[in-house]
């Protein structure tokens, strides 16, 4: 069972969620500069944050050693894949990004 501390850890040292945010963007093609730019970066603030926070990191380990597409548990899914889509396919950051932003708030 987890205790207090682990259950509210805080950002720092100890928290993996840097190397498993960076695990996750390099799993789904997201350019983290293009990334940090939408929304004058605050949306990847948002996502550092949900990430820092997240209660899901067994399952975001297990994610990444598989092959599964998206995954649901994530509320960082849609920004990542949104941000791959517009690396991969050359396009701005304008109008879904929008979308995208408004929703990690």
């Amino acid at each position: 069972m987890m205790n207090l501390g682990e259950h509210l850890r805080m950002p720092g040292e100890n928290s993996p969620a840097p190397e498993l945010m960076v695990r996750m963007m390099d799993r789904m093609a997201v350019d983290w500069k293009m990334a940090a730019a939408i929304d004058g970066g605050l949306a990847w603030y948002a996502a550092r944050t949900k990430c820092i926070f997240c209660r899901h990191e067994a399952e975001c380990r297990r994610w990444l050693e598989g092959p599964e597409a998206l995954p649901e548990f994530c509320p960082n899914a849609k920004y990542f894949g949104h941000c791959a889509a517009v690396y991969t396919h050359g396009g701005s950051l304008g109008g879904e990004a929008d979308d995208v932003t408004s929703q990690q708030r």
